[in-house]
């Protein structure tokens, strides 16, 4: 668990790192929505959303796979994005000659796990039932902006429900939920989605206490490893839990699909 900041030599490899954040955009994606491939995999949710519809794609292959990910965003009818990684990166002229335009960087970050040393959930940190799902729907659709069509979307109404999903919240002393996040895990690797606080809350340690309770109680059911990509507003956080950047993802979308955003 987080303490040590020095490097992290994770305990599962990065292929399969990768692999297992895919598999666990089923929260977001649906079952149906995600297919995983060994260069890469495809999450498309449907939703006129380029953050609910992804393409990566992390090996070379001459630039096929960078063309038929265009071409399935394309046939899904959906605004979408492609994140590119590893030698795939050697390749993005395929996109630019597509008409498509590289609009920033995440960082695909990890952290090991080691659930003999877990610390106990602080009290105002719990595990959330189904009756919680429209508080925190509202807490993203605060964080990020994203409205509450699409607050749906990332967590959807089964959310509470499946095998392997999770959400988790810190609540203030008025017993108001003030920071959430869902947590999948896919095998032996947990991904983190979606997490956030209120504005009036951040900066007083509400994120940190549901990320630690969320992971320790992952790591006690056989997790090794935590996986997520950040936003640039949260890179902070995450290095500060102990996360380290394992490697860069391009983004590369339509220009009419991202005019305007931020």
């Amino acid at each position: 668990m987080p303490g040590d900041h020095g490097d992290v030599a994770l305990n599962v490899d990065l292929s399969r790192l990768r692999s297992r954040l895919g598999a666990s955009a089923v929260l977001w994606a649906g079952a149906d929505g995600v297919t995983i491939e060994d260069r890469g995999w495809t999450a498309l949710s449907g939703a006129k959303s380029v953050d609910y519809n992804v393409v990566v794609c992390h090996d070379a292959s001459a630039g096929a796979d960078l063309e038929a990910g265009v071409n399935r965003i394309a046939a899904a009818g959906v605004p979408g994005v492609m994140m590119v990684a590893g030698t795939a990166l050697g390749e993005v002229q395929k996109l630019i000659e597509l008409g498509w335009v590289c609009i920033g960087s995440v960082p695909l970050m990890g952290l090991e796990l080691d659930g003999s040393d877990a610390p106990p959930a602080a009290p105002f940190v719990r595990r959330l039932g189904g009756d919680q799902l429209d508080a925190v729907r509202a807490i993203i659709d605060e964080a990020f902006g994203v409205g509450p069509e699409m607050a749906l979307v990332a967590i959807p109404p089964d959310a509470a429900d499946q095998s392997g999903q999770s959400l988790w919240g810190a609540f203030d002393d008025g017993d108001q939920l003030v920071s959430c996040l869902a947590a999948v895990r896919a095998d032996e690797v947990v991904a983190i989605w979606s997490m956030a606080t209120v504005g009036s809350a951040r900066g007083r340690g509400y994120g940190a206490a549901v990320l630690r309770a969320a992971l320790a109680a992952e790591a006690g059911e056989g997790a090794r490893a935590a996986v997520l990509y950040s936003a640039r507003a949260s890179e902070r956080f995450y290095r500060a839990f102990g996360y380290r950047e394992l490697e860069r993802w391009q983004l590369w979308s339509r220009p009419r699909w991202v005019l305007g955003r931020a």
